[in-house]
């Protein structure tokens, strides 16, 4: 059956300005998060991380880039885990924000400690968003996406993640972070903060890409994936 053609969405004026306008990552922002930041690295460094055999050393030697998946509520973990093991490398990581006020200040963040961003949402510039990185990642460089983020619902896997993976030819990392001591926020994703000297089990999958996945539809593959992430965190 011939698919019936969607009429193209018309915004109004005022709707096509916010639909375009990103808010960066201002020196203003950076110069009041720099000693937040200095403490966070110093609250990090003192973090203990537990693989599984093998797995360490493979996400330090591993070269080519690529898509890495994990839960909103592990945020905090993910940063330190990418320095040591994939900025380290000599891997470029990329990470997508929202384009919104909120996400300038983790736009931020991500800029002082040396991750580059992507902005973009479900809502806001998602197409030029996709096309930015399936450009990063087939030039080598990691992409990091919280596919339950950023508003949840908590552990939902989104469409959007499950697009990026059929439409690239690297691979998928799906990593699970667990701190066994942590202060969590009462916030929609339970946001986890590792207290310092704990240990953070972390399991990863790393699926090279399946041709599979390009003849299933994106809520198939976005609830395969969603399914395998959760599994891991167990």
């Amino acid at each position: 059956m011939k698919r019936e053609k969607q009429p193209t969405r018309v915004y109004s004026k005022s709707e096509e300005i916010r639909q375009s306008r990103v808010h960066g990552a201002s020196l203003g922002k950076c110069l009041i998060l720099a000693p937040l930041l200095f403490l966070m690295r110093l609250w990090t460094r003192t973090l203990r991380f537990s693989f599984e055999e093998g797995v360490a050393r493979r996400l330090g030697d591993e070269r080519s880039g690529y898509l890495i998946l994990f839960w909103h509520s592990e945020l905090f973990t993910i940063i330190e885990l990418f320095k040591r093991y994939r900025t380290r490398a000599g891997i470029p990581m990329n990470g997508l924000v929202s384009p919104s006020k909120d996400g300038a200040w983790l736009a931020s963040i991500f800029k002082l400690v040396g991750i580059k961003t992507i902005r973009g949402s479900t809502s806001r510039r998602g197409g030029q968003a996709l096309l930015e990185m399936i450009r990063r990642l087939n030039a080598g460089e990691d992409v990091a996406i919280t596919p339950d983020g950023p508003r949840g619902p908590a552990h939902h896997f989104n469409q959007g993640a499950a697009l990026l993976a059929q439409k690239i030819s690297g691979g998928v990392a799906l990593i699970s972070m667990k701190p066994r001591r942590a202060w969590y926020f009462n916030s929609w994703d339970r946001f986890s903060v590792p207290l310092p000297f704990s240990t953070i089990d972390v399991k990863v999958s790393l699926l090279q890409h399946d041709p599979s996945w390009e003849t299933i539809s994106t809520t198939e593959l976005a609830k395969k994936f969603g399914e395998d992430l959760e599994r891991l965190g167990k």
